[in-house]
């Protein structure tokens, strides 16, 4: 039986360990995450940055019904729907339907909506904490009394190395979110 229960830790961990170009090829939210974190590392000034820098051509080349959150020197951070923006003005819709256009050096900044991001470190965390606990149980189940075949408990250890580990990674995503919100436009200090 030990022979079984290794070769079946060796086949798990094979599969947790594929190559690149296959795990390009899952999908999901930790992936995203991942991915996302990836981006926030490489240089999460520098992509602001380089959004503020385009200025105004930000603003210009959203896509019409562009949820956005815009802020003027009169009204604090609303809610709006990108209509459309030239060199002097910003037209929105307001939330009942109405449509209003913003002097272009009233406006002290435009944004995406909040948001909702999941743990990296989380996710991480909570990975880790599932590989272990599913290692315990792959062991208990290891050594388990078998009564005439043993392909049950081989299936349980071959799910709790893989299930666990996933499930904790999605808790632990889940765990402590995070609100973001992406500047679409910032003024220059002292006007356009």
């Amino acid at each position: 039986m030990n022979a079984v229960v290794m070769t079946s830790l060796l086949v798990v961990s094979a599969t947790l360990s594929t190559p690149l170009q296959a795990q390009e090829l899952i999908r999901g939210p930790l992936r995203l995450a991942v991915c996302h974190a990836g981006d926030q590392l490489a240089g999460p000034r520098a992509a602001q940055a380089d959004r503020r820098n385009k200025g105004w051509t930000g603003v210009t080349s959203l896509a019409p019904g562009t949820r956005i959150v815009v802020e003027t020197t009169a009204v604090p951070a609303v809610p709006r729907i990108f209509v459309s923006a030239d060199g002097s003005e910003l037209i929105v819709l307001d939330l009942t339907g109405a449509t209003t256009r913003i002097p272009r050096s009233e406006i002290v900044a435009i944004k995406m909506p909040p948001k909702r991001r999941g743990s990296i470190v989380g996710a991480a965390v909570g990975a880790g904490a599932g590989f272990v606990l599913g290692f315990a149980s792959a062991v208990h189940l290891a050594y388990k009394q078998c009564n005439g075949s043993c392909s049950d408990e081989q299936t349980l250890m071959a799910l709790s190395l893989v299930g666990f580990p996933i499930a904790g990674g999605l808790l632990g995503y889940q765990s402590s979110p995070r609100m973001t919100q992406e500047v679409i436009y910032l003024a220059p200090p002292g006007g356009f």
